[in-house]
């Protein structure tokens, strides 16, 4: 069930992503490309950088941590907070970006 839910929200979060790439370029090749090169900074990068600077601050901004979580069937409410408050920011750098673009 906790690889369920861990999809869900992956889905979810990749989803505003594309769309706050989308967005912003008005290529559709562009905006793929930078929807990937989002999600792969969020999934390894910090998840890289901490590995190198032992840095914990960098190992929780990443998906995998919190995604290996909720992949083991722990669903913690930091976990979900995460991916919420991820989907919601990007959510609304899309409206802002939507917004002011159409004046």
């Amino acid at each position: 069930m906790g690889s369920y839910i861990g999809i869900a929200l992956l889905i979810i979060l990749y989803s505003s992503i594309g769309l706050f790439c989308s967005s912003i370029f008005t290529n559709h090749m562009i905006a793929l490309s930078g929807t990937i090169m989002i999600i792969l900074l969020f999934y390894l990068g910090f998840n890289f950088l901490s590995f190198f600077h032992n840095n914990s601050i960098l190992e929780y901004l990443s998906i995998q941590h919190h995604y290996e979580s909720i992949n083991r069937g722990v669903i913690d409410s930091r976990d979900v907070i995460y991916f919420m408050s991820l989907t919601a920011s990007f959510l609304y750098f899309t409206i802002q970006n939507t917004k002011s673009t159409n004046r």
